[in-house]
């Protein structure tokens, strides 16, 4: 997982990466959505604003906490 940023070293995307190939160490981008989307805000700082607490594999889920309202929320990658 990454989090992509502007030049004001906020963070403005979540990105997940999968490792497609062990033995290469090649890893692939599987999914990214705009913080917008996410959070409602255009930007985030990882370590004050959210942070990611699982990650459901089987039905490509993403669970994370949100600092600002104490909620715990989740995003379906499909």
């Amino acid at each position: 997982m990454s989090q992509h940023r502007d030049d004001t070293r906020q963070m403005t995307e979540l990105s997940i990466w999968v490792l497609q190939d062990y033995d290469t160490e090649e890893w692939v981008l599987k999914h990214s959505v705009p913080f917008l989307q996410l959070f409602g805000r255009m930007n985030c700082h990882a370590e004050n604003d959210y942070n990611v607490v699982a990650i459901h594999t089987d039905h490509n889920m993403i669970f994370f906490f949100q600092d600002w309202d104490l909620k715990l929320k989740s995003y379906d990658m499909d």
